[in-house]
């Protein structure tokens, strides 16, 4: 007798008795036999059978073993793993009874049965798979009076329902979450057999609940454990706990069936080296681990070899300088840059006067020759903004519109010169001097609305962001990203810069470019454009949903643009970002926001592959109009901007940055005799790993995929292997990982 006829004999027998006591329901043999009928005809009219494989999505009930039993007769494989993986299909009880409603039971049997049931990093046989499940039923000795199952009925739990219905034995399922909630399932229970894997069984051993708990002796414990666990050290955590047992088994499941812990450890260390062997052939690979990803395959580390590192000559400063400055000469060839710095410097003289204007709003320099101290002064500020006032009673000084009298500061200049009626008038010629250079004014808008609440906005009574953002309009921010001078010259350079770039990448995979804090898209509307036609992969991120909603309606059309949340203030691998994933990463003006910009660049240089780009335009010099407005939305900083007290880093600060975070500045524009020199705002272009080869994660998987077959899941690119944990092998890893 075949052994799914010994498990349908089993069901037949006990068609009126419940053969599982779930959390919410009960199923009884006839019900199974019923569902399992539904989804063989489900899994016919959908044209799965032999060689398919199906990926159970649904809940941990009597429906996915109805699935398994009805997957074997079809001859498919099966494994659970919600969200699906690979190229299997994933089936979930939903899409099944679609199917059937719009079919119709087909009550007929099949009788094509085929195991084939997915476990782990294997697919049984039949024989395989009727040798463990008749080992099983030894292991539960006779028929026991009840059996408790902790482990997901979709892997091993499943396998002891069926092993218990061959022997006519009902189960009692639980999936609570909480160790209080399975202790008090495991009382209720009062089973004589109990089934755990040995992560749960820790996981519920080591909350403080156990002590409290009253759990029925169990004849046996079964723990489905995993290559490299400790027999032993199972045991004595099962007898230190509220768990009393006769008897404890432990097994490990592989394509071999059940094996002992150390067997099992022995030959997943095996085929662990055979694929690190064939992996570190490939000639660009340094070094390489493999993990179990616990669904069958393997997850593949590897580091990049070491190649000589590029010298300067060969990195090619003086081409890329060269070649930019060459098309940006002849893109700007009409442009007045004296005139556009000339309005720029208007404008940083009116914020200061607009500081003075705010202060005196609120009581103080409201005499001239009066002086006040650095306490009165910060009190007229909200707590939050003290630090900020301080920076701009530096600048003020050193402008000259404060000067030093006794212990404290005065007015330099008249008083007519920062009184209402003064800026007004200030305002009204600058938006005329801005016309002239940008062509619309915009910036000179927020600017001058700034201005105009900067006594509110010291107070707190006023929001920054809505000065921005008015009743939720973007037209302000727009403009303010995109009219003046600099950014004009620093995303058209941007821009140049990338097109030379793709153009000397080679042929294969789409260049990966991945644009941070990408706000208001002032640069990719430069960028994108001139990279038309050429093969490359846009990631669009910020921090703001706001933006990328707004972003997506502008760009989600475009094929090479996808949208994703980037923090530049958290690690890119707690936000789900690979290290050494993308040829370029941009940021345009969004590392003065960072908290700690040393740490912000080091992880954008972890995202690039060897001979990255990272690509980013910042000022280094303090923006009077800036300190008045967008000063207010910027977080405290914790690098060396904190003991400095400036809004931005100094361009010698920006080279120690990148040095430290082992990148090469390639490029840092405009030139020393451009007239944008003086303002502070530049373009740096720095390079990642040259002392690296060029490995990229798609080439390593293509080659593992020629060498192996189908058994890596996933590659990852790393500057080094993680460390292994003291006193430990690099295999005993492997037990931590499935």
């Amino acid at each position: 007798m075949s052994f799914h006829q010994i498990i349908f004999d089993g069901l037949e027998r006990m068609r009126e008795r419940t053969v599982l006591y779930g959390d919410a329901q009960q199923w009884n043999g006839a019900r199974m036999l019923e569902t399992v009928e539904q989804y063989r005809a489900a899994l016919s009219w959908r044209g799965l059978g032999i060689g398919d494989s199906l990926i159970w999505d649904g809940e941990e009930d009597g429906q996915v073993l109805a699935l398994r039993l009805a997957a074997m007769a079809r001859g498919c494989t099966f494994v659970s793993a919600p969200g699906g993986a690979g190229d299997a299909v994933p089936v979930s009880s939903s899409i099944l009874q679609d199917c059937v409603d719009d079919r119709g039971l087909e009550t007929q049997r099949d009788e094509l049965w085929c195991y084939q049931v997915r476990k782990g990093a294997f697919a049984w046989s039949e024989d395989t798979f009727s040798a463990t499940l008749s080992e099983l039923r030894a292991t539960l000795e006779e028929v026991p009076r009840r059996i408790a199952v902790l482990a997901p009925l979709s892997g091993f739990g499943g396998d002891l329902c069926l092993a218990a219905w061959s022997l006519s034995a009902p189960v009692h399922y639980s999936g609570a979450k909480q160790p209080a909630g399975v202790f008090a399932f495991l009382e209720r229970v009062a089973a004589d057999r109990l089934i755990v894997s040995d992560h749960r069984l820790r996981e519920l051993l080591a909350h403080p609940a156990a002590v409290l708990a009253r759990c029925a002796p169990l004849r046996t414990l079964l723990i489905e454990s995993s290559p490299g666990a400790e027999e032993n050290d199972l045991e004595s955590l099962v007898a230190s706990g509220p768990l009393h047992c006769e008897k404890t088994v432990v097994v490990v499941p592989t394509d071999q069936g059940f094996l002992p812990t150390e067997e099992a450890f022995l030959r997943l260390q095996q085929e662990a080296q055979k694929v690190e062997e064939a992996a570190a052939a490939h000639p660009l690979v340094g070094e390489v681990r493999v993990l179990p990803d616990g669904v069958g395959k393997w997850t593949l580390l590897a580091v990049p070899a070491e190649q000589c590192p590029v010298t300067e000559e060969e990195g090619g400063e003086d081409f890329w300088n060269g070649y930019v400055q060459t098309r940006l000469a002849a893109h700007f060839t009409d442009f007045d840059w004296q005139a556009g710095v000339s309005a720029t410097q208007r404008l940083a003289r009116i914020a200061l006067l607009s500081m003075v204007n705010a202060l005196s709003r609120r009581g103080v320099f409201t005499e001239r020759e009066t002086g006040y101290s650095q306490q009165q002064i910060l009190a007229c500020a909200a707590e939050r903004h003290r630090p900020l006032v301080s920076r701009w009673l530096a600048v003020l000084e050193q402008q000259g519109l404060l000067r030093r009298h006794g212990d404290g500061l005065r007015v330099s200049d008249r008083l007519d010169d920062y009184a209402d009626a003064a800026l007004e008038q200030a305002w009204d010629e600058m938006e005329s001097v801005w016309r002239e250079v940008a062509g619309s004014t915009g910036t000179i808008e927020y600017a001058r609305e700034n201005s105009a609440c900067l006594a509110e906005l010291l107070s707190g009574q006023r929001n920054a962001v809505e000065v921005l953002f008015p009743a939720g309009r973007m037209d302000l921010a727009e403009a303010l990203y995109r009219e003046s001078p600099a950014a004009r010259y620093q995303h058209q350079a941007v821009a140049v810069l990338l097109t030379e770039i793709v153009a000397a990448h080679e042929q294969g995979d789409p260049v990966r470019i991945l644009e941070v804090g990408a706000g208001t898209g002032a640069t990719s509307e430069v960028v994108l454009p001139a990279l038309a036609g050429e093969p490359v992969s846009y990631l669009y991120t910020d921090f703001s949903r706001f933006f990328l909603d707004q972003a997506v309606r502008r760009l989600g059309n475009d094929p090479r643009v996808t949208f994703a949340i980037y923090d530049i203030d958290s690690s890119p691998e707690a936000q789900g970002f690979s290290p050494n994933d993308f040829d370029v990463v941009i940021g345009g003006g969004v590392l003065n926001a960072a908290r700690d910009t040393d740490a912000s660049v080091l992880w954008l240089q972890q995202l690039l592959r060897p001979g990255g780009w990272l690509v980013i335009t910042e000022p280094t010099m303090e923006e009077f109009w800036v300190m008045a407005s967008q000063a207010f939305m910027l977080a405290d900083a914790s690098d060396e901007r904190a003991q400095s007290g400036r809004t931005f880093l100094s361009l010698e600060q920006w080279h120690r940055v990148l040095a430290q975070a082992g990148l090469r500045c390639v490029l840092d524009l405009p030139p020393s005799g451009h007239p944008l020199a003086t303002l502070g705002h530049r373009v740096f272009a720095a390079r990642a790993k040259i002392d690296r080869a060029p490995l990229r994660r798609t080439d390593l998987e293509r080659y593992c995929r020629q060498c192996l077959g189908d058994v890596i899941s996933r590659v990852e690119i790393l500057d080094r292997l993680p460390e292994l944990r003291t006193g430990e092998p690099a295999a005993a890893e492997y037990g931590h990982c499935i």
